[in-house]
């Protein structure tokens, strides 16, 4: 339970900032809904970084 209120809390803070720059991710897309007029960059790798 104490990792969904840290992670709500993450979303609200973002959402409170004036700029974003996002990483493609729930979280991320989140914050967005918080604050839906906030300027925002979502950066994403060319390279498939994970190796299983």
């Amino acid at each position: 339970m104490l990792l969904a209120k840290e992670a709500l809390l993450d979303c609200i803070t973002l959402s409170n900032c004036d700029e974003l720059i996002l990483s493609p991710s729930n979280l991320s897309y989140t914050a967005l809904v918080f604050n839906p007029e906030v300027k925002y960059t979502i950066i994403e790798s060319k390279v498939a970084t994970w190796k299983g």
